[in-house]
């Protein structure tokens, strides 16, 4: 599987609320949260579960053809798997991403994102990744193999044919450790970026990181510490320590009441003077207790 950001729009966009677009325009950072605590509860699970279990045939198939050894290796597989499973069931995990999306100024992103118009749309160049690889990322001590971005791909059956094939490499793949950790790390590394087919529209790149453990290394992406407060998180800059500055639009929701005037303002009062286009959206929900449908 490769991964791919290829867009349509120069910009990727943040769908926030009012007081987490203060918080973002304060801190000039995006927050890199929890991805099981995202609003899809599959996420994460849907590909150790759902998925694997789709696969798996085919997998071991293949595996018999090439003459492989792989029941003891499926064993320890599943029983990895089913262990992983609980420990996200139980809340652990420090598996974090941010979700960008392609579409600008479009009403599903507006209704789940974006408080039905109250809040804002930020659109980010691609000077946001600095530093920050177009791959899947992978747990480890060092920054760099530990943060990385990627399109999200939505379930179907290119990519279960993809994902088929990557498992049975990495069942072959001699690399001192047994098998079936090789496709555990595989499988755990894709289930970030890998969604429920009903989202695809949402046409999500996500930025994900693993913030397990202590960090070696030089810290080229400018990440921040793990924090548990007010919710865990790590913070990621959207103004570089070079000066550049990734936030180059900001989408005023319709219902917001809030002016260009008045965000310039907020910007000023930040110390942000780069130049940033501010826009109204056209998004036309309308707000009434006596609305139908």
């Amino acid at each position: 599987m490769t991964a791919n950001t290829d867009t349509s729009s120069p910009l990727l966009y943040y769908y926030c609320k009012k007081e987490d677009f203060r918080n973002i325009i304060k801190s000039k950072s995006l927050w890199l949260t929890r991805i099981i605590d995202s609003n899809d509860s599959e996420e994460i699970r849907r590909t150790l579960r759902i998925i694997w279990k789709k696969i798996k045939g085919d997998v071991i198939e293949a595996l018999k053809v090439d003459g492989v050894d792989f029941e003891s290796n499926i064993f320890m597989l599943e029983k990895e798997l089913q262990t992983y499973s609980f420990s996200l069931d139980a809340g652990y995990s420090q598996l974090l991403c941010a979700c960008l999306t392609e579409n600008r100024d479009l009403a599903q992103n507006w209704n789940e994102y974006g408080d039905h118009g109250n809040g804002y749309a930020l659109g980010f160049s691609h000077n946001l990744f600095c530093n920050i690889r177009n791959d899947v990322p992978f747990s480890s001590s060092l920054y760099e193999p530990s943060i990385g971005y990627s399109k999200v791909y939505y379930e179907d059956n290119v990519l279960l044919t993809q994902l088929t094939e990557t498992c049975i490499q990495a069942f072959k793949l001699k690399c001192g450790y047994p098998p079936y950790l090789t496709v555990l790390k595989t499988l755990i590394s894709y289930s970030a970026i890998i969604k429920n087919p009903t989202y695809k529209d949402e046409r999500e790149i996500r930025i994900v990181y693993y913030a397990d453990g202590e960090k070696f290394g030089e810290n080229k992406s400018e990440i921040g510490n793990f924090e548990e407060s007010p919710i865990p998180h790590c913070a990621l800059p959207w103004i570089k320590s070079s000066g550049i500055c990734a936030l180059k639009e900001i989408i005023i929701g319709r219902n917001s009441g809030a002016t260009k005037d008045e965000l310039q303002k907020i910007l000023n009062q930040n110390d942000i003077n780069q130049s940033i286009y501010i826009v109204e959206s056209e998004y036309s929900y309308q707000q009434s207790k006596n609305r139908r449908g």
